[in-house]
């Protein structure tokens, strides 16, 4: 996963995962105390409403027929007004 942080924004994006022997329904993408699911052929999310220089951490999976895939290790990002800034896990 990347992200880009914006003003109390973030903007996700992330790879396609294996179908693993069953095509990938969805993405469920977790973090500021919620998951998201969004399609199969999505490969990004813009998450606002978030506070300036307050550390996130965001992770996703797939999920398909066969359930869920494994979860990453979360990626953890803080929003500023200025550059977009990753801050080391």
């Amino acid at each position: 996963m990347v992200a880009a942080a914006g003003n109390a924004a973030v903007h996700l994006t992330w790879g396609a995962a294996p179908a693993n022997g069953s095509p990938v329904t969805k993405y469920v993408v977790d973090g500021n105390g919620t998951s998201v699911d969004v399609g199969a052929d999505q490969r990004a999310l813009d998450v606002t409403g978030l506070v300036n220089g307050t550390t996130y951490q965001f992770s996703v999976h797939a999920v398909n027929a066969k359930g869920a895939g494994p979860k990453r290790p979360p990626t953890r990002w803080y929003p500023r007004r200025t550059c977009p800034t990753r801050r080391p896990a």
